[in-house]
């Protein structure tokens, strides 16, 4: 593992008498007390031996060495970097083990010991553990140190985890700020996303937003000029606060158009990287925005009979582990639009099998369960998502994304004592997931609740923009279940309202765009 090499490479450092004065402990206050040779002796072999477990994966004997360490009287006299090194190792063991919240307290005591030593890797490891812990300030100020003190580093950010930053930012004091700090510093190093061009300018529509927050109007045009695809568009022409830079009645022509250059793109992306099999989602996801369906489902078809003709030893495509899930979860959504409907399902139960294999055990049994409550089978659509639950590696929006399924399903079984356990959860987090909120309190059919739940993200600048994306008016969706005509009835009821249309009318405008919602 990198770490424990790291680590064994700065231990030959903190445990070198003679290299110890020009390391960064010599410049630290010294121990309180003297330790004996023979006990500091004894913990460095103990530190050595677990470097040495950890490089060969005996994950479990380097955290006893390691815990050994610091449970000697002796280890609070030991030299700065010694105790930093041990309580990073500790960090990467919990982590390994899947504790992270050992793991991070671990990793903030080595930070203590000598914060000197912080380095890119520290950092990295703290924005993952502070991510699953939920210490939004702590997250957001390790990407933070990352972009500004790391910049090289930094290139290598997940964008999932800055967009996640840039979310949390949002509640903290200074947010603002943050935010301003995070997107300055990614243009200033040509930050690229891990989806390509379209989710760069998902990160740079936010700098446009964040300069129109702190009034800088020249710096917002400059970033408006760049903005040539549909997702990062549609925002600024729904709402008020940004609608002086447009003209809202050219915003479905030039919609249009950027949904044309998305393609074109996506083609060219997919063209000069084959090996790729994220570009072919890129480009079969552009297609069915637009509905060309047919086209989007045979490019993935060709994609997976790539793979499946690839040699063992020469795969298709250099990152199928990581793209293969959402590929077939893509399959699944446009044949259910061409009305296949028993293959979209079977589709989706692949999806869930190679999510888990990947590792995810929480998008695509979500994807499933939505697809079994939509089509009335209320007890399958619970069993997807039985596994999910706090203990769970579902981040906060997942937990409700898996609350929704089981509300939907509650309520067609008539099972209230459940039902209102789960929609209780959803309603005391919703700032977690308004989409799953929304999807939830249709299948209630709590129209007043949904009303009020609008109105609030309305009211909210935060949440603002958000809701009103939501409430605009797209294509019909292709082939619906009849639960799913229902829903879509009574969320345009609860959209026609006077109070909504009011609060609508404060702050955007509701447009008809060239393209299918994307759900939640």
């Amino acid at each position: 593992m990198k770490q424990y090499t790291i680590a064994a490479a700065a231990l030959l450092l903190a445990l070198s008498p003679c290299a110890h004065a020009d390391t960064i402990s010599s410049r630290l206050k010294p121990p309180a007390i003297q330790v004996s040779a023979s006990e500091q002796a004894r913990l460095q072999v103990l530190l050595r031996q677990a470097i040495n477990e950890g490089q060969s994966e005996d994950t479990i004997g380097a955290k006893g060495d390691l815990m050994r360490i610091i449970e000697s009287p002796a280890f609070s006299s030991m030299k700065p970097d010694f105790r930093y090194w041990t309580y990073y190792m500790l960090a990467v063991c919990e982590r390994e083990l899947n504790n992270p919240a050992p793991a991070y307290d671990a990793l903030v005591k080595a930070g203590e010991m000598a914060p000197d030593l912080r380095d890119s890797d520290y950092w990295f490891m703290m924005v993952g553990l502070s991510w699953r812990q939920e210490k939004d300030a702590e997250m957001v100020d390790a990407v933070s140190r990352l972009i500004t003190d790391y910049p090289k580093a930094a290139l290598n950010l997940n964008s999932s985890a800055i967009f996640s930053a840039l979310r949390k930012a949002k509640d903290l004091p200074d947010g603002t700020a943050k935010r301003l700090a995070i997107l300055e510093g990614l243009k200033k190093i040509d930050y690229k996303a891990d989806g390509g061009p379209g989710t760069d300018q998902g990160l740079w529509s936010d700098l446009f937003e964040v300069y129109v927050e702190t009034g800088n109007e020249a710096g917002a045009k400059d970033i408006l000029a760049s903005l040539t695809y549909p997702d990062s568009l549609m925002p600024i022409y729904v709402d008020k606060r940004y609608q002086r830079f447009v003209d809202v009645s050219q915003a479905a022509a030039r919609y249009k158009a950027a949904q044309d250059k998305e393609i074109a793109d996506a083609r060219t992306r997919a063209a000069a990287h084959p090996d790729e099999l994220e570009s072919v989602l890129a480009l079969s996801s552009a297609l069915r925005h637009t509905g060309q369906w047919k086209e989007a489902l045979a490019t993935l078809d060709d994609a997976l009979a790539k793979m499946a003709a690839a040699p063992k030893d020469k795969p298709a495509f250099s990152d199928a582990e990581e793209q293969l899930h959402w590929v077939i979860m893509t399959r699944s959504l446009l044949l259910n639009y061409l009305g296949r409907n028993d293959e979209a399902l079977a589709a989706q139960i692949q999806a869930r099998d190679e999510g888990t294999k990947a590792g995810d055990t929480v998008s695509q049994s979500v994807n499933l369960g939505d697809l079994y409550y939509q089509r009335g089978r209320a007890k399958e659509a619970i069993a997807a998502v039985a596994g999910i639950t706090k203990s769970d590696n579902a981040s906060p929006y997942g937990l409700m994304a898996a609350e929704e399924v089981r509300v939907c399903a509650y309520q067609q079984l008539g099972d209230q004592a459940n039902l209102a356990t789960s929609l209780g959860y959803m309603r005391d987090h919703a700032k977690d997931g308004y989409g799953p909120l929304r999807s939830a309190l249709l299948c209630v059919g709590d129209a007043d609740g949904l009303a009020k739940l609008v109105i609030a993200q309305l009211d909210d600048p935060k949440t603002r923009n958000g809701a009103l994306i939501d409430l605009q008016t797209y294509l019909p969706t292709p082939n619906p279940t009849a639960l799913e005509v229902k829903y879509r009835a009574l969320f345009n009821t609860v959209r026609n309202r006077p109070d909504v249309q009011a609060a609508v009318d404060k702050y955007g405008v509701i447009l008809s765009w060239p393209t299918y919602s994307s759900g939640n």
